[in-house]
């Protein structure tokens, strides 16, 4: 049986938004959304972009990296 969901609403499945904010505890690290139907840009916790990226989990890990990045470069002593 065929899902007629997208039809009835008059959006096909490639053109529903899409747009997931990422997490890590409580803090907002930042959130990406679809710009079509495969590319995907990523934005950090102040909105700024990141990027255009292929796919979801490329632009999740874009905000991913950049928090560790940050908690990383964070930690180090300067001598």
């Amino acid at each position: 049986m065929k899902d007629n969901r997208s039809a009835r609403s008059g959006h096909s499945a490639c053109e529903t938004p899409v747009e997931h904010s990422v997490y890590l505890g409580r803090q907002r690290l930042g959130r990406y959304s679809r710009v079509s139907p495969k590319l995907y840009a990523a934005f950090d916790a102040e909105d700024r972009q990141l990027g255009v990226f292929f796919g979801r989990r490329a632009a999740y890990a874009a905000i991913s990296n950049l928090s560790n990045c940050q908690t990383n470069c964070s930690d180090k002593e300067e001598f």
